[in-house]
């Protein structure tokens, strides 16, 4: 079998850290989805909130969410503006050849 081209395996090991990046971020979300509704859930099954409970309850979930959502959304951003500036890089060389 002839070996690809080396074009193909630059696009082949890129492509695959996209993917690896997209995985990645996925599954800290999902992570993050599964920890935030089960603890939730259990909270609200075992111990029962009342009065101030709930309040304080709600304000702690979104505080949770707001800490946990921001490193993953900065990588997400991240990874975005590397694919968006690779790309308008190739635009330009193609533009100038």
């Amino acid at each position: 079998m002839p070996a690809l081209p080396i074009e193909v395996k630059d696009k082949g090991a890129e492509m695959f850290t996209h993917f690896c990046c997209v995985f990645i971020d996925g599954s800290f979300l999902s992570l993050w989805a599964a920890t935030n509704f089960g603890v939730g859930y259990a909270v609200r099954r075992y111990f029962p909130p009342d009065g101030a409970d709930v309040v304080i309850g709600v304000v702690l979930r979104i505080l949770f969410g707001i800490a946990t959502l921001t490193p993953i959304a900065i990588d997400i951003y991240r990874d975005i503006r590397v694919v968006w500036i690779k790309a308008n890089q190739r635009i330009t060389k193609a533009a100038v050849a």
